[in-house]
């Protein structure tokens, strides 16, 4: 279990992606014999919907994992994302404050089709921790943490599964000629910690091996 692997620091902030994809491994942190009592969960990204919202990731964290732990001592489930547009302001404020003094140590990430990990889309070198966006296609406003944060973050693990994902990794470690901006592809080679790519058959590219890998991602 990476948990165990890890040198941390504890009381412990963990980022966890939303969509359907970590649902497999949030399965697997619920029976895995982990002490919550000092490790606080947070979105990677949310969008400002309320906390019951399918569409919501904090929402989703806390129903497939949180509510899921037996144990006495469960995980905080930090909630500061906004859940209304009015919120955003005050909301965005109290997230830089909690995030400049409580770094985390582990981010679990997605990648997106498109080459997006966490809320980012698109280069956006802020000097905050969190931003707000709006893409033309959503009807609602995101709240996403920074680049400049994710960069600084010791452990960075892209969780990457099914087969429609196997295209996008591949463009990311092997299409060198690209001269498009792939969020994730930005993050592998300029995050300052360790970088980890975990797998299912489906996504994996073509010649490399299965399983936990370290990328040196120097290209």
């Amino acid at each position: 279990m990476i948990f165990k692997k890890l040198t941390i620091r504890k009381p412990l902030t963990v980022l966890l992606p939303g969509g359907n994809s970590p649902k497999i491994f949030f399965n697997r942190l619920i029976n895995c014999d982990i002490n919550w009592n000092q490790i606080s969960l947070m979105a990677t990204d949310d969008r400002v919907v309320s906390l019951s919202s399918t569409n919501s990731n904090t929402g989703l964290i806390k129903r497939e994992l949180v509510d899921n732990i037996t144990n006495k001592n469960k995980p905080s489930l930090i909630g500061f994302y906004p859940k209304k547009k009015d919120d955003i302001e005050n909301k965005l404020e109290l997230l830089e404050y909690y995030l400049s003094n409580n770094i985390p140590q582990i981010a679990f990430l997605g990648i997106g089709e498109d080459g997006h990990t966490a809320g980012i889309f698109e280069k956006k070198m802020t000097k905050n921790n969190c931003y707000s966006l709006k893409n033309l296609t959503d009807p609602y406003y995101r709240i996403t943490i920074s680049m400049n944060l994710l960069i600084r973050i010791p452990y960075l693990i892209f969780l990457v599964l099914g087969s429609s994902k196997k295209k996008s990794l591949e463009k990311i470690l092997f299409n060198k000629n690209s001269k498009r901006f792939l969020p994730a592809k930005f993050l592998l080679k300029n995050g300052l910690g360790k970088k980890i790519i975990l797998c299912d058959r489906k996504a994996a590219p073509s010649g490399v091996d299965l399983g936990e890998s370290i990328i040196d991602f120097d290209s």
